[in-house]
């Protein structure tokens, strides 16, 4: 039996049972996802797929996951909205806590214009680079700068108080020269 949905404001009709993943895919809608396999049952795990519904009881706009979301008659789907980019970014920062590495995440999140922030490089941010540069050395051409999203960069003093970031290896040699 079929369907009828509307997703951004067209519509679509869709098999009774088919997931709103396999309807947005087989009309050439990108969604992201990284749990999904068409050979596998749909686990949701990821989160990324999260579009925005009316709950069924309430009627209030929430996120489901269109991976395990099933087409009902009627149903208004939007893909985009702050809804739905709440519900991503928060997908997005819960994997990188859990693969803090991980490009492929990283390259999804910019594919969906999700700004995760600079990526992790080594710096724990203890300022004894920061502390050296000044108590030592002297001239004080370091500092710890808050960046997007409140992440702290340790920062090099380039021309009279404008600042860039100091390189990894710049960080690694003031190390070496504390360490010793």
């Amino acid at each position: 039996m079929d369907v009828h949905v509307t997703i951004d404001g067209r519509s679509y009709t869709a098999q009774e049972g088919q997931t709103i993943l396999d309807l947005l895919r087989a009309n050439d809608m990108a969604l992201p996802t990284l749990c999904f396999h068409p050979a596998l049952k749909p686990s949701g795990s990821c989160r990324l797929c999260a579009v925005e519904v009316a709950g069924r009881s309430t009627g209030k706009q929430i996120t489901m996951l269109a991976c395990i979301l099933k087409a009902r008659e009627g149903m208004v789907i939007r893909t985009q909205g702050p809804l739905v980019e709440t519900a991503r970014r928060q997908a997005f920062d819960r994997l990188l806590k859990m693969a803090p590495l991980s490009t492929e995440i990283r390259e999804l999140a910019k594919k969906y214009q999700i700004d995760l922030g600079p990526p992790p490089d080594g710096c724990i941010r203890c300022r004894l680079c920061v502390r050296v540069c000044k108590e030592i050395v002297g001239p004080g051409a370091l500092k710890m700068v808050k960046k997007e999203r409140d992440a702290l960069q340790v920062m090099i003093d380039k021309e009279g108080g404008k600042f860039k970031l100091a390189s990894p290896v710049l960080r690694i040699v003031i190390w070496m020269v504390i360490s010793f």
